[in-house]
């Protein structure tokens, strides 16, 4: 054979040689990213379990704390005694307490005032209460759950 047959035969085998080795490392690439894929999807549901749990045990927290604050209560009184409310944390009135002397029926005006007075002091105080409990579970993110506790 002659000079440039071999050269010829010798390029095609190289050709033939680096087309196989670009198969090969390709077909390695797609393992590598195939088995890193892999690895990341058993990650990612690991994480999912992870986040599933914290869940659960926040909800269960979260009704512990629903069930303490309806034990709570929060007692406003206003016009010198005149007129008491008792709230709870779920944001019910529990007791109101009305003096003699506030019944005047010549000025109910002045008994309703006193009596809305008292409700909205304690359901402010129930409302600082509860989001002073919900910020220590949740870590004083200031997650706001509008509904949670009725207010």
């Amino acid at each position: 054979m002659s000079q440039a047959g071999w050269t010829n035969k010798t390029n095609r085998i190289n050709k033939t040689n680096k087309t196989s080795r670009t198969s090969q490392t390709s077909q390695t690439s797609q393992t590598s990213q195939t088995s890193q894929t892999s690895k990341t999807n058993r990650t990612n549901i690991m994480d999912m379990d992870s986040i599933l749990k914290r869940a659960q045990q926040f909800q269960y927290q979260m009704s512990q704390m629903q069930e303490e604050l309806a034990r709570r209560t929060i007692t406003t009184t206003v016009g010198g005694g005149m007129v008491s409310v008792t709230v709870n944390g779920k944001f019910e009135v529990v007791s109101l307490r009305i003096d003699k002397e506030a019944i005047n029926p010549a000025e109910p005006e002045m008994l309703q005032d006193l009596v809305i007075a008292a409700v909205n002091d304690a359901m402010r105080q129930a409302r600082e209460m509860t989001q002073s409990e919900l910020s220590k579970l949740t870590g004083g993110l200031g997650i706001n759950l509008p509904g949670m506790f009725g207010g």
